[in-house]
């Protein structure tokens, strides 16, 4: 059953923010903070997260969100590198599968740059 907590729904000892930055440490190599949600109505659970970077060579901020699959959850992580300006941009360029990282897939990350 998930639980909602301060930060998003909460399985396994993990918040959706914690399974997010994780996702963006995998796929990106990097530290990231939270900054803020934006609404986006074109995925299912309506909202993206915006996350600050730390190490990046290029980026400054990423773009990530969750959705649930057959196969459990699935987090995407964008960078916010030319075109990606927005969380909208960089859920409409998302490639899809190829840049998700499943929390239970532990070495299945790819990076997602359109």
């Amino acid at each position: 059953m998930r639980r909602f907590h301060q930060g998003g729904y909460h399985a396994g000892g993990m918040n959706e923010r914690d399974r997010l930055r994780e996702a963006i440490r995998r796929l990106h190599g990097c530290e990231s903070f939270h900054v803020g949600s934006v609404a986006v109505a074109s995925i299912p659970e309506g909202r993206v997260e915006v996350f600050a970077l730390e190490g990046h060579p290029q980026a400054t901020r990423a773009y990530a969100w969750s959705q649930v699959t057959s196969g459990g959850w699935r987090c995407m992580a964008v960078l916010g590198l030319d075109p990606v300006r927005t969380a909208a941009d960089a859920v409409r360029l998302h490639p899809g599968a190829d840049g998700s990282y499943s929390p239970s897939a532990s070495n299945s990350a790819s990076s997602s740059r359109p």
